[in-house]
Parts: C-alpha cells; structure tokens; sequence
C-alpha cells in the first residue's frame, strides 16, 4: 500500500509541476500589463504565484487520493507472492555478506592531486619590455603579439 501511495504522489506531482511551471512562466508574460492598471508587478506577481502554489497542492492531494482510492488490491495475490519473495531475500543477503568490502583497499588510497601549473607574471602593456630595450611593452614585443 505505501508503495501505490508512494508512485501515485511522484506520478501526480511530476505532471502537476509541469503544469505549475508553465502557469508560472504565462503570468510572468502578462504581469507586465498590471503596471498600466496602477498596480505593483512586483506585489500582484507575488499574489499570483502563491496563489498558483495553494492550487498545486489542492490538485495534488485531491488527484492522489482519487487514484488511491480508485485502484483495487488484490489482497489473495499478494500475500501468497510475498512469503517466497521474503525467502530470497534472506539467501540473496547471506550469500552477499562481504561483497562490498573487496575493493574498499583501492579506494582507501589517497589520490594524487594534479599540480597547479605556474603561470608567469602578466607583463602590463605600459610596463618596460623586458627584452630590454627601455620602450614600453606595447610599442616593443607587446606589438608584436
């Protein structure tokens, strides 16, 4: 049961959302004309997405428990295919005691960082060239490049 609950809350907020993001994204486009009526954007966008928001979350739980409640368990079928699932479960888990711990050593290491590669001083264009010609970097190498 919680599991049915579980899939019809994603499913329904899933669709519920797209829906939301695309009435947020039409009252974005029309907030602008509220300016020309004396109001602030601002203030009637504020109301108009809450608004929004409390009508998400009214459709979500109602779609949630119309779907809860119009899905029927077949109660007979799940109990007979529960007891051999919990049987697998307890061989799966005694044959896979230590199965994480093989390569736990590797990834204990200490990996090696890269090393910071060493960048030169910038040379500014008014500074003196360094070649030594006594102009100024932009009218000797820096000219060049």
């Amino acid at each position: 049961m919680r599991r049915l609950e579980r899939y019809a809350f994603l499913s329904v907020i899933d669709e519920r959302w797209k829906d939301h993001l695309y009435e947020i994204d039409q009252i974005k486009t029309g907030i602008g004309l509220r300016a020309y009526g004396q109001r602030d954007p601002l203030i009637e966008y504020k109301k108009e997405t809450f608004d929004a928001f409390e009508k998400i979350l009214n459709q979500i739980d109602r779609e949630v428990v119309e779907f809860v409640f119009k899905v029927r368990l077949q109660q007979a079928d799940e109990t007979s295919n529960k007891r051999p699932a919990e049987k697998q479960m307890v061989a799966v888990h005694d044959s896979a005691v230590n199965m994480g711990y093989t390569g736990m050593g590797e990834a204990a290491k200490p990996q090696s960082r890269p090393k910071p590669v060493k960048v030169e001083e910038k040379i500014g264009r008014n500074d003196p060239c360094p070649c030594g010609s006594g102009k100024k970097y932009k009218k000797c190498c820096g000219a060049k490049s």
